[in-house]
């Protein structure tokens, strides 16, 4: 996550996986779970139920923490990640739409003149 950091667990245990962000050890005790009514700010530490397990983040610090008030999910990363994706490929389609139609007004120039 961009803005906030896994810990660990704090109860629960995570199903095998090779993805070693689900590898963190107890951290011994539960916070609060995160509110999107509440303010956080760096630091803070909240924690979110994930695939069995209560997870622990914390918010990270300057620049991002200005964000911490956003839910924790990878989902606005992704988000935001395939937002920009959608636009370079909408702008290569177009490129390559307009060269296209440029090609074929230069070949029909070309036939008229002769």
């Amino acid at each position: 996550m961009w803005v906030w950091e896994q810990l660990g667990r704090c109860e629960g245990t995570f199903a095998p996986t090779p993805n070693p962000i689900n590898a963190y050890d107890d951290i011994g005790g539960c916070y609060c779970e995160y509110d999107a009514d509440k303010t956080y700010a760096a630091g803070d530490r909240i924690s979110k139920r994930e695939d069995g397990a209560q997870v622990v983040y914390e918010c990270k610090n300057s620049p991002v923490d200005q964000w911490c008030d956003m839910i924790v999910s990878y989902s606005l990363a992704w988000y935001l990640h395939y937002i920009v994706l959608y636009f370079h490929l909408i702008h290569s389609l177009a490129i390559q739409l307009l060269s296209i139609k440029q090609c074929r007004l230069m070949n029909q120039e070309k036939a008229r003149i002769g």
